[in-house]
């Protein structure tokens, strides 16, 4: 995201005034930043609401990686508030994902086949009286976030994510819905909702069989009631 070169923000008594400022992801359409950011105190207090009217998230957010790859485009209509001391952060809002959303997700690196590949997944640590291990001095706390995010998506949105660079483990998927996800540090990740399919198929190869492709059948639909 960046902002205009040259761009003046009023500070009165210790806190930033901000009125639809735009910030720009690689397209041409702004997202626009109102509220205010108070900086006196032991930690700066946010009252932040973020608008965006078409704007392509896939640009704002997306960064390069060299294990997934994640492209296209993801218009999206939303009103997000960023609320709280840096330290005690709450975020809520609504995203509509709109029609002519097309997103793409590679992750290249392939499963996991046979052969010792958890050395990379798990390491395992030894808690007898005789380990030499040392437990850390101090425990890292953990800044308090709070998400609060329904997300509506329009049901000529299409999605595809596959697994390795040949994709023959794929989804294609054409559908929409309306979800709910939310985040305390108490209740962990909880995502609710329910997601319509209007056309897709499914590619797997499993070792030792074919591989196979299975259609799903329209309105067939995918519901979350709890941990995603």
């Amino acid at each position: 995201l960046h902002t205009a070169d040259t761009l003046a923000i009023p500070l009165r008594q210790g806190t930033l005034l901000l009125s639809a400022l735009p910030l720009y992801p690689a397209g041409d359409t702004p997202l626009l930043l109102d509220g205010t950011i108070a900086l006196l105190g032991d930690s700066p207090i946010l009252q932040l609401l973020l608008t965006a009217r078409g704007v392509d998230l896939l640009q704002a957010i997306s960064a390069p990686s060299p294990h997934t790859l994640l492209y296209g485009k993801a218009l999206v209509d939303g009103n997000i508030t960023l609320s709280g001391p840096l330290d005690d952060l709450t975020l809520r809002g609504y995203l509509h994902l709109l029609h002519g959303s097309a997103i793409r997700y590679i992750y290249r690196n392939a499963l996991l086949t046979s052969g010792n590949h958890l050395d990379r997944v798990v390491t395992f640590v030894s808690f007898n009286a005789d380990s030499t291990a040392t437990a850390p001095t101090k425990a890292l706390t953990p800044r308090t976030f709070t998400l609060d995010l329904d997300i509506e998506i329009d049901p000529t949105v299409e999605v595809e994510a596959s697994i390795g660079q040949s994709q023959q483990n794929s989804a294609q998927l054409q559908g929409g819905g309306m979800l709910s996800l939310q985040y305390t540090p108490t209740l962990g990740l909880h995502l609710a909702g329910t997601y319509t399919i209007g056309s897709g198929h499914l590619m797997a190869n499993i070792p030792l069989f074919h591989a196979s492709r299975m259609t799903l059948r329209p309105s067939s639909t995918l519901t979350w009631t709890g941990n995603p």
